[in-house]
């Protein structure tokens, strides 16, 4: 009897882990949306020789685009981050990039130089989901911008096989300029003075 439970349970242990999520799943308007899994490029510009100074070359990595087709619909973005076999949560940081004419760059060639949030108690608001998943939320909210979320715990030496999932924060109306955007020209609000 017992060796048939075990076979059972070699049986059905590969399908159970089969059935469990895995990846990053992001909250838009209520519902878990998949991101799109992104991909540096990445471009060696040569130093300048000044004198008899040669400067260093400059790597810079980047994504094409101006904006990532991944909206975030709040400043606080939520993640669903469901962790396969070796990873750990520590290891998935948000960071900010560059946004320039046609693409988003990196600002710092290797990562650990760039500013990030690493997803601890102390950035975010983490909730166990299940078996393997986590639901994290920043503590503050992030400004306007191009983000990319990323496991650090990937072989970032080639940073063109590295996994990112890229988002933007868009710029979110305040109460208060909606309210003041509906005000007729001219009109003041009490407590205002008008010069006419």
């Amino acid at each position: 009897m017992k060796r048939i439970h075990t076979l059972i349970w070699l049986i059905t242990w590969p399908l159970w882990t089969l059935a469990q999520p895995t990846g990053v799943r992001m909250l838009v308007g209520g519902n878990a949306v998949a991101p799109k899994v992104d991909h540096f490029l990445s471009e060696t510009k040569p130093g300048w020789k000044i004198v008899d100074i040669q400067l260093k070359d400059k790597t810079c990595h980047y994504l094409w685009g101006r904006q990532s087709n991944q909206l975030a619909d709040d400043p606080q973005p939520t993640f669903d981050i469901y962790l396969s076999e070796g990873q750990t949560l520590v290891n998935y940081r948000i960071v900010r990039l560059k946004q320039k004419k046609q693409y988003r760059q990196l600002p710092k060639p290797r990562l650990a130089d760039n500013d990030y949030l690493e997803c601890t108690p102390a950035h975010f608001q983490i909730k166990p989901i299940g078996e393997t998943g986590f639901r994290c939320t920043p503590l503050q909210p992030l400004s306007p911008g191009e983000y990319i979320l990323i496991d650090a715990g990937q072989d970032l030496s080639d940073m063109q096989k590295v996994e990112v999932f890229a988002f933007t924060v868009a710029n979110q109306p305040t109460p208060s300029s909606a309210k003041s955007s509906r005000r007729v020209p001219g009109q003041a609000e009490a407590g205002e003075y008008s010069s006419q």
